[in-house]
């Protein structure tokens, strides 16, 4: 029997199809029945909402004909929204492998972090490690304690990138008490977007790194904050992770 799956690339040439032929142009390529179905950009040239549709149209077809589709895409979300393995790539070479929520929730160093987004990534020296903890110091900001694989920790004084999700992030006033579980850092608001189910707030970057909170649209508006406004950006200490 044929295995079947799909995969989604990062990096490819960009390629539109018409409308109205999107769906019907891996039908015809499928009559001489390949093994591996090249998709280059297949939904480039389409709006949102039919995007979506055929999302779900593509993914129907590729479990109908039993092969393998290969999705080339720059869209990051139609990547994670479609393929069983994602495959990161830049310039020609291969930087994560892995299942969409893998390479999502758990990039491997800076670059698939930033690709994928959702991340905030932070760069700092490394000031100390102490049963599997390790601090790291961003540029004018208080250390940052974030989990290491024990023996794995980098040495003293060697630069080091954490990766923190954006929506695991809390605002907090800045006379709140914080939780000895959770790793806080203090901020300024520097821009506010409205994204219907969530809010994203922009903070003052740390050193050369933008760090960006989604509250969800309900918390936010229980205790707004205003641009301007001090706060803390909190976390649970495990929510952190150290980059290769």
């Amino acid at each position: 029997s044929k295995k079947s799956g799909s995969a989604s690339c990062a990096t490819a040439c960009r390629t539109s199809f018409p409308a109205d032929s999107s769906s019907a142009s891996p039908s015809r390529a499928a009559i001489t029945e390949p093994r591996v179905l090249l998709l280059d950009e297949p939904l480039s040239a389409l709006d949102e909402q039919l995007r979506v549709q055929m999302r779900a149209e593509l993914r129907r077809m590729q479990r109908e004909l039993g092969i393998t589709f290969i999705h080339v895409t720059h869209t990051q979300q139609e990547a994670i929204a479609m393929a069983d393995v994602v495959v990161v790539m830049e310039k020609g070479q291969i930087r994560q492998v892995g299942a969409a929520r893998d390479v999502y929730a758990f990039p491997k160093d800076r670059y698939v972090a930033e690709f994928l987004g959702g991340q905030n990534v932070i760069s700092g020296r490394v000031e100390s490690e102490a049963d599997g903890i390790v601090a790291v110091r961003p540029p004018d900001q208080t250390a940052i304690r974030v989990p290491c694989t024990p023996g794995r920790a980098p040495d003293k004084g060697a630069r080091a990138d954490i990766a923190v999700r954006r929506d695991d992030i809390r605002l907090m006033k800045p006379n709140e008490t914080i939780d000895p579980a959770m790793v806080a850092i203090p901020g300024r608001v520097r821009a506010l977007e409205y994204q219907g189910s969530f809010v994203k707030v922009m903070l003052d970057p740390i050193g050369d790194d933008e760090f960006i909170v989604y509250v969800p649209e309900r918390k936010f508006y229980e205790t707004p904050f205003q641009i301007g406004d001090l706060t803390l950006a909190a976390w649970e200490l495990g929510y952190a992770r150290l980059l290769a």
